[in-house]
């Protein structure tokens, strides 16, 4: 029977030649078989060694396991650090300096609660080297896919983010495949040392309160304290990449921690919230020339929102040669249409946050940096567009998202939110399963696209669901018909599931191969919505339809990408509201937090007192992102500079917070409508 060590040095072995074959194209050839010679080497040397002889002198196992859980945080850090691209020079440099020391403190204080907790030192070596490379591989792909790295506020949508992992192509650049394989071997002489208890369960006990003392200490006087600040460490929110380069990635993640805490705005009281309040109290109607006359509820239209997966115009970053036109069907849309442009406060991810924005009227500005609402602060019911809708006599109330239903916590959040149905990817496909034969010719879906496409539920697919369900209410019911629809088609993973190329990029050295994908999947979105837009416009009822993108996706001109992070062209996504009768034709750009309040004002419907207060606020601000704010001036001010608008602002944010955080003595009278007037 082989022997441990000769396990040890084919597993090894195996582990490598795995990860070596798995990196085709994209480690040379010499580098590959470099590092495969160089592990089988050092598997020889170790199997050679007669550690056997040397046992007997010393007891070497339980030396060399301490050894190795005292180099254990060493090896986490340098793992983390060249996972996320550090040369072995830019490593050294940072480890010798302060930000080196407080990321190392760090690594100790983790490997000293795992090493109290399983009480044996070689398991707690490999368990902190293998947890810090879990996350550095983590953050290498989160860097990859989405041009930015963890912060603490992505934890808790661990969840979300598994749901969408498969549809992603995962490769190693040579700095991360290196990190593994060293990990590999550093977990392999490890695993060799016999395992010694050392410490009864008292003293662990003892221990492990004391650590928990001294941690908080650290906690205030250093990760919460000034500190950080002194030395330069703090969160660039415009690019938290740089924050890694810098400051190291386990600081940063720490940095990142205390930005969850949302403190009282300066000067915040209910009076205070009151006060403010009274301005739209009582509340009134402030005109109604939108509604049109008959059709309806009182002649209240349909309203059908569609908030666009990464639905944009990269046009705005870069220059793009392309065969035909993009988006052809919404340049060209112009009759009974208010379009623009609508600034968001995310990017590429974190879709949760725009919907976030858009139906409460809410602004990411007002809370901690990269957080998502839905996951960590939506505990009880809250006002929104949905509610306002349900106060004047608005029928169906669907949320509808062919996804997983727990992604981003909506099934919990969308009640909250006064929606009465959640349809997700599972009521969906059933549905779709028992009308697969029973399609028209020529309704959307039929002739312009599959319902499945790129690996999800097509926007084509998804508009014949959403008109059936049209359809089915008004079998039933004469109240004006609602829903809130955010599509899944053009999710990223744009290498996987490649849909057939209508539109050539001919200035692919500019951009990544994935950008052509992208660019052909927003086309069909525009086929779709053609399809859709021409459905209602046979409607006889008056309905509206608004349709905007979440979020641009994580492409950029390969030349150019970080000239865009001081200004807001990153975030920057197209809107329209259509009717199928006369409104006033008009072009407005503004942020998403005001769109629903805006959307309100062209149907004439009735408003509360919050979205009237959004409306004059939107005259003096137009445009409030988690990134910076932009004046009726037209200047671009960071939100740490000084501005004629900060007393107005902190206004909103007194607002928002007697809204969000303040329900047992939230102004309810301006949040809800007056239903008796």
């Amino acid at each position: 029977m082989k022997n441990y060590k000769q396990w040890v040095l084919e597993i090894s072995l195996v582990l490598t030649a795995l990860l070596v074959a798995s990196q085709k194209g994209q480690i040379n050839n010499t580098r590959r078989w470099l590092l495969l010679l160089g592990v089988t080497v050092c598997g020889m040397v170790y199997v050679a060694i007669p550690w056997e002889r040397v046992q007997k002198q010393l007891d070497m196992n339980r030396l060399l396991s301490r050894v190795l859980l005292l180099l254990s945080p060493f090896f986490a850090f340098y793992f983390v650090q060249i996972c996320g691209g550090f040369t072995d020079r830019q490593f050294a440099k940072l480890l010798f300096s302060t930000k080196g020391r407080c990321n190392l403190l760090l690594y100790f204080a983790l490997g000293y609660f795992l090493y109290l907790l399983c009480n044996r030192a070689k398991w707690a070596a490999v368990l902190l080297v293998l947890l810090s490379l879990v996350f550095g591989l983590a953050n290498y792909f989160v860097v990859e896919f989405r041009d930015s790295p963890i912060l603490a506020a992505d934890i808790g949508s661990i969840g979300t983010a598994a749901d969408v992992a498969g549809g992603y192509v995962y490769r190693l650049n040579p700095d991360a495949f290196k990190a593994v394989v060293l990990a590999i071997i550093f977990c392999c002489v490890a695993l060799r040392q016999k395992s010694y208890r050392w410490l009864g369960w008292k003293k662990r006990l003892v221990l492990l309160a004391g650590g928990a003392v001294v941690f908080g200490g650290l906690n205030s006087q250093i990760l919460s304290g000034a500190y950080f600040q002194k030395n330069g460490i703090s969160l660039n929110i415009w690019d938290p990449g740089s924050n890694y380069v810098k400051n190291g990635s386990l600081v940063s993640l720490a940095v990142s921690y205390s930005y969850y805490h949302v403190g009282k705005p300066e000067g915040y009281s209910p009076a205070a919230a009151g006060a403010l309040a009274a301005a739209y109290l009582p509340q009134e109607n402030r005109g109604t020339e939108g509604i049109p006359d008959g059709g309806g509820t009182a002649g209240q239209p349909n309203v059908i929102v569609i908030m666009n997966e990464a639905f944009s115009d990269l046009s705005v970053l870069g220059k793009l040669e392309v065969s035909a036109k993009v988006l052809p069907f919404v340049e060209e849309l112009r009759e009974n249409t208010v379009k623009g442009k609508l600034y968001m406060s995310v990017r590429s991810s974190q879709t949760a946050n725009s919907e976030f924005e858009f139906l409460t009227g809410c602004s990411m500005a007002f809370l901690p940096y990269r957080s998502i609402p839905y996951n960590s602060y939506i505990k009880s019911e809250i006002p929104t567009l949905t509610t306002a809708l349900k106060e004047q006599g608005y029928g169906k109330n669907l949320a509808l998202h062919p996804g997983m239903p727990d992604a981003w916590n909506r099934s919990r959040v969308y009640p909250l939110f006064g929606f009465e149905e959640f349809h997700a990817v599972g009521e969906v496909e059933a549905w779709m399963r028992d009308n697969a034969d029973a399609q028209e010719a020529g309704s959307p879906g039929t002739a312009m696209q599959e319902d499945m496409i790129h690996g999800f539920i097509s926007d084509a697919g998804g508009y014949r669901y959403l008109i059936n369900q049209y359809e089915e209410f008004r079998a039933g019911f004469t109240a004006p018909f609602y829903t809130f629809f955010v599509t899944i088609q053009n999710h990223s993973g744009y290498s996987k599931n490649p849909v057939e190329v209508q539109i050539s990029l001919e200035n692919k050295e500019a951009w990544s191969e994935e950008t052509e994908q992208y660019l052909n999947l927003i086309r069909i979105s525009d086929e779709a919505l053609k399809g859709l837009v021409e459905y209602f416009a046979q409607v006889e009822e008056p309905t509206v339809i608004v349709l905007f993108g979440d979020h641009q996706p994580g492409l950029s001109p390969r030349d150019s990408a970080k000239t865009y992070t001081s200004d807001l062209a990153l975030y920057e996504v197209p809107y329209l509201i259509w009717a199928n009768y006369d409104i006033q034709e008009e072009e407005r750009d503004m942020s998403v937090n005001y769109l629903s309040a805006y959307l309100l004002k062209v149907i004439g419907a009735k408003r509360t007192g919050f979205q009237n207060y959004l409306l004059d606020l939107q005259e003096r601000v137009p445009v409030i992102t988690a990134n910076g704010y932009v004046g009726d001036n037209g200047q671009l001010y960071g939100w740490e500079e000084a501005s004629p608008y900060k007393d107005l602002l902190n206004e909103y944010r007194i607002l928002q917070y007697n809204d969000l955080f303040d329900t047992k003595n939230r102004v309810e009278e301006f949040f809800h409508l007056d239903t008796e007037q």
